[in-house]
């Protein structure tokens, strides 16, 4: 990081991520003094998921930290069998279907591409 403590004080709209494997963008304002050491520790970006606090024992109370709103946007989300995906109902059915584990998930659907796997959440805290 590169910014005058103030600044790192009060980060807007903080991403972080790993290309071709997807981000999350933490809403508001970020405090990120002290956090590039720990970010490792804390964030996981691996294909298909995006864990922050891995660890629950160090995780903040909602809305401290990094438990907070974000949203989310992974690539590559694919079904094992691709070939499920040949017809316009079948890719429909499985939108559906990532809609649903979303929301069972206690996050909220935004959009789901069966063409490239890129999937869209919301999150009001982790």
């Amino acid at each position: 990081w590169e910014l005058p403590e103030e600044e790192l004080a009060r980060v807007q709209e903080l991403v972080i991520g790993r290309e071709g494997i997807g981000f999350v963008t933490f809403h508001g304002e970020t405090d990120c003094r002290g956090l590039l050491e720990v970010l490792p520790e804390i964030v996981l970006v691996e294909k298909g998921e995006i864990v922050v606090y891995p660890e629950p024992s160090t995780k903040p109370e909602a809305g401290q930290g990094l438990n907070k709103a974000a949203s989310v946007v992974l690539y590559g989300c694919m079904p094992k069998a691709q070939s499920r995906l040949t017809d316009g109902r079948a890719r429909n059915r499985y939108k559906q279907r990532v809609a649903q584990m979303t929301e069972e998930k206690g996050a909220i659907f935004e959009d789901y591409n069966p063409e490239d796997g890129t999937w869209k959440f919301r999150v009001h805290h982790f």
